[in-house]
C-alpha cells in the first residue's frame, strides 16, 4: 500500500499510503487510499476505443486486487479509509471487502445508504446530490464497527465517512 507495496501502484503512482500509529499503546496501521478516478476510461470506450478501454479496465481490476490483497494479508491491526472510486458491488470491491478479506464498516454498521458521492452539485447529471457509495472505511479482524455513517452534507465533491470501531484485541 505505500513503498512496501510498489505493486499498488498505477502509472500516475502510489494509490495509498500507511501510516503507523499507536492507539492506547498498540500499534496499528492507518491507510489513506485513493484510486484514480474511471472517468478517462469510460471517454475511452465514448470514443470507441473499445481495446484501449477494456485495457483500462483490466489495469483497475489488476490495481485494486492487489491492493486487496496487500491490505488483507496486514499482520497486524489495520483501518483503511479513503476514495476507493468503486461502487459496493462487483469485483473490485469484492477484492477488497469479499472472501473474509476487510470489514466495510458501513455495510456493517451502518444505517440506509451511506452514499457519498456526488456531493451537493448543481451539475444536472448529478442528480443533485449524492447516489452512490463510493468512498469506505474498512477494517480488519481486530476491530468490530459500531457505528457508521456518511456525512449528512456539506458543499464538497465527496461526503466524508466515520466510523466508530472497538477494539477486539488480537484475534489469534
Amino acid at each position: 500500500a505505500s513503498e512496501r507495496g510498489s505493486s499498488c501502484r498505477r502509472r500516475r503512482g502510489a494509490v495509498a499510503g500507511v501510516f503507523e500509529l499507536a492507539w492506547p499503546g498498540r500499534p496499528f496501521s492507518l491507510v489513506a487510499v485513493h484510486v484514480p478516478t474511471p472517468r478517462p476510461d469510460f471517454r475511452l470506450l465514448l470514443h470507441g476505443a473499445l481495446g484501449s478501454y477494456r485495457k483500462a479496465m483490466a489495469e483497475r481490476v489488476a490495481l485494486v486486487r492487489a491492493l486487496g490483497e496487500r491490505l488483507a494479508s496486514e499482520p497486524g491491526p489495520v483501518v483503511v479509509a479513503g476514495d476507493w472510486n468503486m461502487p459496493s458491488w462487483g469485483v473490485l470491491y469484492g477484492a477488497v471487502a469479499g472472501k473474509g478479506r476487510l470489514t466495510d464498516c458501513f455495510a456493517s454498521a451502518g444505517r440506509g445508504f451511506g452514499w457519498t458521492f456526488p456531493g451537493t452539485s448543481s451539475h444536472w447529471l448529478t442528480l443533485w446530490g449524492p447516489w452512490l457509495r463510493i468512498d469506505y472505511l474498512f477494517c480488519n479482524r481486530y476491530w468490530q464497527p459500531l457505528r457508521c455513517a456518511a456525512e449528512p452534507g456539506r458543499r464538497s465533491q465527496h461526503r466524508a465517512v466515520a466510523a466508530t470501531l472497538e477494539w477486539r484485541g488480537d484475534p489469534d
